[in-house]
């Protein structure tokens, strides 16, 4: 997914991920699991629930079991992140929390990046 492009002769737009699109109480993760809409594929599960503000918020669980080392499951965390704040845009107001499911711990960078993509498009086109 493509960020939106500035107009021509624009400076690009800066895409950040700040502390204020972070999920990180427990009660947060737990409202999403309960009330929020859910789709996934076999790399990862992806729920989200409308939060009634001007930015979506993420939250990730990456597991051992499904990702194995840490070198590995930091690296699964920085893919989540950085295909997340390229997709804010069309992400803001939902809360999306990102499971990581055992087919990550040997998937390509690419086939995450894309699952990631895929997974968001869907939530975009469906009803909130």
């Amino acid at each position: 997914m493509e960020p939106i492009a500035p107009p021509s002769g624009e400076l690009p737009l800066r895409l950040l991920f700040k502390p204020e699109q972070r999920l990180t109480a427990g009660k947060q993760f737990e409202t999403a699991y309960k009330r929020g809409r859910r789709k996934g594929d076999s790399l990862f599960q992806v729920v989200v629930l409308p939060n009634g503000l001007p930015q979506g918020r993420l939250g990730m669980a990456v597991s051992i079991k499904a990702c194995g080392k840490a070198v590995r499951r930091n690296l699964v965390r920085r893919l989540i992140r950085d295909t997340f704040r390229q997709c804010q845009q069309v992400l803001t107001g939902l809360d999306v929390v990102v499971n990581a499911r055992p087919a990550a711990k040997t998937a390509s960078n690419a086939d995450m990046v894309s699952s990631l993509e895929h997974l968001f498009r869907q939530l975009m086109h469906t009803p909130r």
